[in-house]
């Protein structure tokens, strides 16, 4: 493809569906984020297939995850934390056009024993595509309270969250969870 070409495949691309990954630990918090998306040019293809763009790719990517991240005040216990991008990953899934963007997120934390507050806040946002949250606490955790878009379930130290397309995102995140 050339150049035209290859803007004109991108803007075609659509998200399909998104998954997340969080796992807190008492001195990290990790996450992957999986966007799966249909593309019916083939851009993603076209760029895995050469080098060059690829790795262009891959940093805009990188430094766009990480410009949504730095607009975002998380917080655990009232410290504020800076997750950072740490990998990005760009495949395909079942079929050429459909490919799937993967970020994995890291940054350290300080959770006490006892109880323990995560805050995040963003901007608002209408959801374009359904997603699942799965949120991995240390076991015996208590999920006490969750304030969250979507529909949620717990199961024992497991909180999973699902957001339908259209949804109303209001952009505040709040888990109070108790250490064993």
């Amino acid at each position: 493809m050339d150049s035209e070409e290859l803007e004109i495949a991108s803007r075609n691309v659509r998200p399909l569906f998104g998954y997340s990954f969080f796992t807190v630990s008492k001195e990290s918090f990790d996450y992957y984020i999986v966007f799966e998306y249909e593309d019916p040019l083939k851009y993603y293809l076209a760029i895995m297939d050469n080098e060059e763009l690829y790795e262009e790719e891959i940093e805009r990517l990188h430094q766009n995850m990480q410009n949504i991240l730095d607009q975002e005040i998380t917080k655990f216990n009232d410290d504020i934390i800076k997750p950072k991008v740490i990998f990005v990953d760009i495949g395909l899934k079942e079929t050429v056009d459909r490919p799937y963007i993967l970020f994995r997120v890291s940054t350290n934390i300080r959770l006490r024993p006892g109880r323990n507050i995560y805050e995040n806040i963003y901007e608002a946002a209408i959801a374009e595509y359904d997603y699942v949250s799965y949120w991995s606490f240390p076991k015996k955790t208590k999920i006490e309270y969750v304030e969250i878009d979507g529909t949620w379930e717990i199961e024992d130290s497991t909180l999973v969250i699902y957001v339908k397309k259209g949804s109303r995102i209001r952009g505040r995140e709040k888990i109070i969870f108790t250490l064993a």
